[in-house]
């Protein structure tokens, strides 16, 4: 019996190819978000899991739909991975150097300003937003500025 060496790199372009990542994964994700918010809240009920369940699957079936939508969040979480890691690793290093901070006050300000940079800057970069107009999703057409006017009126 012979056996071939298994490659990752081959395994993750069949499933690129597949479009397991342009489908699957943000359906999944999409899906358990939607479940596990619409579970916390208990908005239909407290045992009510079955319509948490359709109601999780529509959206997340009529995300995967909009490709603006799914090539977004493909772009956007990879960043937000990044940067999360780096915080991380920075967390990780004042640690080995015996740093304790108290992560109140000033410390914790610093934190999230740069949490919310790097979460601007991801969003803005993936939408591309920077350096450019408006994604094709975010575009109005006459037909949205003529329905947003007839609501008004």
């Amino acid at each position: 019996m012979v056996f071939e060496k298994f490659n990752f790199t081959d395994l993750i372009e069949s499933l690129d190819a597949m479009g397991f990542y342009d489908v699957a994964l943000p359906f999944l994700l999409i899906f358990t978000i939607f479940f596990a918010i619409l579970s916390k809240i208990g908005l239909f009920g407290e045992d009510k899991k079955n319509i948490n369940v359709i109601v999780s699957l529509v959206v997340a079936f009529l995300f995967v739909r909009v490709t603006d939508l799914v090539e977004l969040t493909n772009q956007f979480l990879p960043k937000i991975s990044f940067i999360a890691l780096v915080l991380l690793s920075i967390l990780i290093l004042i640690g080995i150097f015996g740093a304790n901070l108290e992560w109140k006050g000033i410390p914790m300000s610093i934190a999230f300003i740069v949490a919310l940079v790097g979460v601007g800057y991801s969003i803005f970069s993936s939408t591309g937003l920077i350096g450019s107009g408006l994604p094709s999703w975010m575009e109005f057409t006459a037909y949205d500025r003529n329905l947003f006017i007839g609501i008004a009126i």
